[in-house]
């Protein structure tokens, strides 16, 4: 058993925790992503996890639209700061 320092970010995501070089480096382990899967050293053997493309590629389509409605939202109240109120259109109804 080893302990793994790591930080946690405040944004939601589809991974429960995204590791780095300094992770894979600690647990020897060794992931290709090209084939969605990660080996690492067992106390019988090599370890592998397989990931499943469908799922991945569903995540990544959604994290891709939550980041752009992020990023619309900022853009959003940047613009709501420099316009004057009195200079937007009414609603219509």
């Amino acid at each position: 058993m080893e302990a793994l320092s790591f930080e946690v970010v405040p944004f939601k995501s589809a991974y429960h925790a995204i590791f780095g070089r300094p992770a894979y480096w600690a647990f020897m382990a060794r992931p290709c992503y090209i084939y969605n899967m990660m080996k690492l050293s067992g106390p019988k053997g090599v370890i592998t996890i397989r990931g499943d493309p469908k799922k991945a590629r569903e995540c990544e389509d959604g994290n891709t639209a939550f980041a752009e409605a992020v990023l619309y939202a900022q853009e959003y109240e940047e613009i709501k700061k420099t316009i004057d109120p009195s200079e937007m259109p009414a609603d219509e109804v």
